[in-house]
């Protein structure tokens, strides 16, 4: 099978006879492009064969996970751990640019863009929450998505939605909101709104109601929209990058049994991915991105919610916030009394501490001090600097009708704590009124 980076191909993919969970990669011979252009975990050398599970892991990563994976192997009539069957079946176009391609003519032709009505666009909704098949059709639809939620996969230009068949890219993500908690979609746009007034995320999104049915929909950072063209940009995320089991879904989480294990992700290993290219903005980015998910009440910033942009000339970057979801106020809803406790675990300690209550400035300063590549006097401006802009945030973004509520008196309060020094802690019920800083 044929592997494709934007429309350049690059290698050949194989089974691995010995582990359906492996592929072998071969670098074409001809392949001119900078040794990094598809990894930061591995070199492209002409001729040459990846090793089997550095490359293996890097790809499974683009993969769904947990269930999703599972009813999309079943639907494939796969095996959910089988990689080359995957990438055969749903690899024509995935995150990023880099495309498998069989000698179906259809994998080899441009694509197309079918429109759909309101109707459609809610079936496809309703489907992909039962389904997990991520609107793909069945003579049509091969992509995938990392990730666990139900989600669909569409394009959109000018005010109309288009289904993308066979290679054609889709643009946006659509997200259902979950039965269980359909405040989610709600939280989520309104860290988006945040995140944007704070210049960490530059994609559009949007809260959309059709027939009584509100869905988020998520403009993608990967793709660029000319006209009704769509470019993808390359992109892979700090999981794969450096080289973590796909098959695992725990993997992505800092192990607090085993903290520096090196089969598990840190803080520190991202942040030395992100140090690795560029002028040293993307180390303090990601210094950003920490404390930015720590105050929203982010415990689910993994490893597979930290990714690297690839530009087309070689240029690495890294991506904007995303997937920060609100999560640490659930516990104060008083409805969830008597309910399970959501865990207040960091999916990636922060100065050594793993617990989110327990977070301080302090733990922000070591945090970064040990990655070596900012001064002190710079991580202590970026930190204040990150506090004083997200304060602005809450101040001017309106709170969004639908969410949870006194979502940004929590998120006011966590950022009130941490700026005098304070650890989070735990609001008493009810959490008062924020003050807006004048």
């Amino acid at each position: 099978m044929d592997a494709y980076l934007y429309d350049d191909h690059i290698g050949t993919v194989t089974p691995t006879r010995r582990d359906r969970r492996q592929v072998t990669f071969t670098v074409n011979p001809s392949f001119a492009g900078a040794p990094g252009l598809l990894s930061e975990g591995f070199s492209l050398v002409p001729g040459t064969t990846v090793d089997t599970r550095q490359v293996s892991n890097f790809l499974g990563g683009y993969a769904p996970e947990g269930n999703h994976r599972i009813q999309l192997a079943r639907k494939a009539r796969i095996d959910e751990s089988d990689l080359f069957a995957f990438l055969k079946k749903y690899g024509l176009t995935m995150a990023g640019a880099l495309s498998f391609r069989t000698d179906s003519p259809g994998d080899h032709a441009p694509g197309a863009y079918r429109p759909l009505n309101t109707r459609e666009v809610i079936r496809k909704l309703e489907t992909a929450q039962r389904d997990f098949d991520l609107g793909n059709e069945p003579d049509s639809g091969r992509s995938m998505l990392p990730g666990f939620q139900p989600k669909v996969l569409l394009a959109k230009f000018a005010d109309e939605w288009a289904y993308p068949e066979n290679r054609a890219h889709s643009t946006h993500i659509l997200k259902p909101p979950p039965p269980h908690r359909p405040a989610t979609i709600f939280d989520e746009y309104y860290s988006h709104e945040l995140s944007r007034h704070m210049g960490l995320t530059r994609f559009q999104s949007e809260l959309v109601t059709y027939n009584q049915v509100t869905f988020l929909a998520i403009q993608r950072y990967d793709r660029i929209v000319e006209g009704e063209a769509v470019r993808p940009i390359h992109q892979e995320d700090a999981a794969q990058a450096l080289g973590l089991d796909w098959t695992d879904s725990a993997v992505k989480f800092q192990n607090p049994e085993q903290p520096h294990s090196p089969l598990r992700p840190t803080a520190r290993r991202i942040a030395e991915l992100f140090g690795s290219f560029g002028d040293g903005t993307d180390l303090e980015i990601w210094l950003q991105h920490l404390v930015y998910n720590v105050i929203i009440g982010n415990h689910d910033a993994h490893a597979k919610n930290a990714s690297i942009v690839h530009e087309p000339k070689g240029d690495s970057r890294i991506a904007d916030l995303y997937d920060a979801v609100p999560i640490l106020h659930i516990n104060d809803d008083p409805s969830r009394i008597g309910s399970r406790k959501i865990g207040d675990e960091l999916s990636l300690a922060i100065g050594g501490e793993f617990n989110h209550h327990r977070i301080t400035l302090d733990h922000f300063y070591a945090e970064a001090a040990s990655w070596g590549g900012i001064g002190k006097r710079r991580i202590e401006s970026v930190i204040r600097d990150t506090l004083a802009r997200l304060a602005v945030a809450l101040n001017d973004t309106p709170v969004i009708s639908g969410g949870s509520p006194a979502l940004r008196d929590r998120i006011g309060y966590n950022l009130d704590r941490i700026e005098s020094g304070k650890s989070i802690g735990k609001p008493k019920r009810p959490i008062a009124a924020w003050s807006k800083r004048a």
